[in-house]
């Protein structure tokens, strides 16, 4: 028998709540504790799912800036090496020391008005 069924049939009220009872409040209590512990766990895990996400692109984008990746020529030890970013439609080359500031640039643009995240 659980806590919050063992106050209730100490007091004599198993299937409901009397006000003033303190085992029917303490039970009310215990069980809006478990409630909100749920959804503290569950907004955890998705917490924890948008973290490792996060981390994931954050890795790739470290990667690829840290010069592990190549893009021209054979590749070496299974590396690619991305000396710049082109877009054939309109011919603008990135060069990889310009990478964060076009990157944040870009992310900039697409924030809409009034929006500080």
């Amino acid at each position: 028998m659980d806590t919050t069924m063992k106050l209730r049939a100490a007091c004599g009220h198993d299937s409901r709540s009397v006000e003033g009872c303190t085992n029917c409040e303490a039970a009310d209590l215990i069980e809006s504790l478990r409630r909100g512990a749920a959804t503290q766990r569950a907004e955890i895990e998705r917490l924890t799912a948008e973290r490792d996400g996060l981390r994931a692109d954050a890795e790739r984008y470290r990667w690829l800036r840290a010069g592990k990746a190549r893009t021209t020529g054979r590749p070496k030890e299974g590396r690619i090496e991305v000396i710049r970013w082109e877009d054939s439609s309109e011919g603008d080359i990135l060069k990889l020391s310009a990478l964060d500031n076009a990157i944040d640039a870009a992310r900039t643009a697409l924030v809409p008005k009034g929006d500080a995240s």
